[in-house]
């Protein structure tokens, strides 16, 4: 969440809709480097670049 500068209802929210991998141990979440690289690559674009933006939840 540091990471990416978000909350936690945000980040429960990337996660059930399939935006951020995860695994799941009892009531833990984890989140590998290798889910937070694939997130940012997906949804990370320069300024004035075609638009892959995260839609609104």
């Amino acid at each position: 969440m540091e990471l990416l500068n978000i909350k936690t209802e945000y980040l429960k929210k990337l996660r059930d809709n399939g935006y951020i991998g995860y695994s799941r141990h009892g009531d833990k979440y984890w989140y590998t480097q290798e889910d937070v690289d694939r997130f940012l690559r997906r949804f990370h674009y320069r300024d004035f670049a075609p638009s892959n933006k995260l839609p609104e939840l």
